[in-house]
């Protein structure tokens, strides 16, 4: 099974779970206690549409402290040291200030773990304990060098993958089967739609999504947030 299939399947099964008993015939709480149901709190898109591993993407503002790029993150975690590009935050926003070390000493975040306690086995192409998009040839293991900068940039068809395209290709028919499972309990009951921050809101035919859904996007004050306290200097605008 595909790995996206297996753990969006378990999640789904999860909540699916939760719900039944929230619906329980000895004693309904969703009429009483439930306001809506949400897909999933800030969903984000990791590298799908990152254009080049070797470089921040341009979408990414929150830049505070050590700033890996796809690729270094993908070294530093499989136990190799990185010199990371280093970032403020201004009254101007992030600006980069000097590089850091980050050594994780070899300690590697892909464990070698016995799965049949779990009752699946998994396919003998996955090599326990090694990154497994090296495995798939985006980098090399050896020598650490950068091989498919643009391994997340396109659909399997071919297709960059843009703010949109994520939406439709890989998020909203996910939302829909959360909606087809919640409705199985409730066929009322609101659903909070909600897309990674700062994302626009997707091209959508309501009535494709059942309704009662109620999009519903989160945004941060970006200089609050980064800075930890409350700044009564007004912002700087061009006349």
């Amino acid at each position: 099974m595909n790995i996206q299939d297996f753990l969006q399947n378990a999640y789904l099964n999860a909540i699916k779970y939760f719900a039944s008993r929230i619906y329980a015939a000895d004693g309904n709480l969703g009429d009483s206690t439930i306001i809506a149901w949400e897909t999933f709190n800030e969903p984000h898109y990791g590298f799908t549409g990152n254009q080049n591993l070797a470089k921040l993407m341009p979408n990414q503002q929150i830049r505070l402290g050590t700033v890996p790029t796809g690729f270094q993150a993908m070294r530093s975690a499989s136990g190799k040291s990185e010199t990371v590009d280093y970032y403020e935050f201004g009254q101007f926003g992030p600006s980069k200030r000097g590089t850091r070390v980050v050594d994780p000493q070899g300690v590697k975040v892909w464990a070698e773990v016995d799965e049949t306690k779990y009752g699946w086995k998994r396919s003998p192409d996955w090599d326990l304990g090694t990154c497994l998009w090296a495995q798939h040839g985006v980098w090399d293991r050896e020598t650490g060098e950068l091989l498919q900068s643009d391994y997340f940039a396109k659909t399997p068809d071919g297709e960059v993958i843009t703010d949109e395209v994520w939406m439709q290709r890989y998020f909203l028919p996910h939302v829909k089967r959360y909606i087809e499972m919640i409705r199985e309990f409730d066929k009322e009951t609101m659903l909070f739609l909600q897309p990674p921050v700062w994302f626009i809101p997707p091209k959508v035919d309501p009535s494709s999504l059942g309704g009662n859904v109620v999009y519903t996007p989160h945004f941060y004050d970006g200089l609050t947030l980064m800075q930890k306290k409350w700044s009564s200097q007004p912002p700087i605008r061009n006349n």
